[in-house]
Formats: C-alpha cells, sequence, structure tokens
C-alpha cells in the first residue's frame, strides 16, 4: 500500500516537507527526510493509505465470491468425526452438509480482503450457521463493522460477517448460511 503522511494536529501552523509518500514493504513505510518549518510542541501526523475507510455501522460486501471445494480433504485435516460432514447418505440433505469450520475459513479469508492490514480474529461473539453448505456452494460475505477500539498499538474491530450461499434454484440474493460476530486485532 502506499501511504501518504501529513500534518495532524497543526498548533505552530507549521508546514510539513519532504518526500510525503512511500511504499509500504511488509507493513513498514519509512520517511527519511521529514520535517516542520517551524517549531513547536504538540504536532501529530497523520498517515493515510488510500484505502477505503469503513466506519462504525457500516456494511461493506467483498466482490470476491468463493467457492466451496476439498470439503472432504479439510474435514479429514481438522479430525471432525461427524459423519454429517463424511457421508452423504448420513445427511438429512440430498448431499453431503459442508463442515462449518470450512464456511468460517472462506468468511475470514473474505474479512481480511475487506479489512486490509488485519492481523488475526481473537474473539467471537458468536456464530451461528443458519443454513446449509454444500460442496459447490459460491458463497458471497457481507461484514458490517460494529465498533472500533484503541488496543495497544493497534485497533481492535468488532465485525458481524454474514454469509450467503449461491446455488442453482436457490434466492436470487442467496441463501443466509452464517452470522459471525468477531473481534479482529488490526495495527
Amino acid at each position: 500500500a502506499t501511504i501518504t503522511l501529513a500534518l495532524g494536529a497543526n498548533p505552530a501552523s507549521g508546514t510539513l516537507s519532504g518526500t510525503r509518500t512511500a511504499v509500504a514493504i511488509n507493513g513498514v513505510a519509512t520517511f527519511a527526510d521529514l520535517s516542520v518549518d517551524k517549531i513547536g510542541t504538540g504536532y501529530t501526523l497523520r498517515a493515510t493509505s488510500g484505502l477505503p475507510t469503513v466506519a462504525v455501522g457500516d456494511t461493506v460486501t467483498d466482490p470476491m465470491r468463493d467457492v466451496i471445494d476439498g470439503a472432504t480433504a479439510l474435514v479429514r485435516l481438522t479430525h471432525n468425526l461427524a459423519m454429517i460432514h463424511r457421508d452423504a447418505e448420513r445427511s438429512p440433505y440430498p448431499e453431503r452438509l459442508v463442515y462449518g469450520g470450512h464456511v468460517v475459513g472462506l468468511a475470514q479469508a473474505s474479512l481480511s480482503r475487506v479489512l486490509p492490514g488485519m492481523a488475526t480474529v481473537v474473539g467471537w461473539h458468536g456464530c451461528d450457521h443458519t443454513g446449509p453448505a454444500f460442496e459447490g456452494d459460491l458463497l458471497s460475505f457481507c461484514h458490517t463493522l460494529l465498533d472500533v477500539a484503541p488496543a495497544g498499538g493497534g485497533r481492535l474491530f468488532a465485525v458481524q460477517i454474514e454469509g450467503c450461499a449461491h446455488r442453482e434454484g436457490g434466492p436470487p440474493d442467496g441463501e443466509k448460511v452464517l452470522d459471525w460476530t468477531v473481534l479482529a486485532v488490526a495495527p
């Protein structure tokens, strides 16, 4: 990402000079020649990345949708013993039910696309699988920012993630399959 610096608080009406734009490499942007032309205390810098900003209450739809595949392999890798995820004959549906962790993993990947710089999900407030998901479903995700709070040197985000499965013969907007509220940290 390209990072641009500007003066935030400017108590002495100074002017920021030097190279004010730099490309972040591994999350770090370096500014070697900045100066302010007037002496003063209380100056602050404001950094912007050109990435979209999201305000509390805003909902962002991830433009990238994802297809569920490799479902039985994930069930084996996670040692999930529920036969409903392994054997289609054990499912009350016409096909094998996808493991909920698969849908959650795709939802977290989607969150990392709409919340650039997210470090990790550190907690869950709730996770409801509101409908079935099957291999081959096309999933879409909407993310609503519920709250933001400072945390150490970064920020803690509360985000509600809603996932919908799009399949042949289903509703045009998809069938809701996930309602997940997470706490995520970002620098």
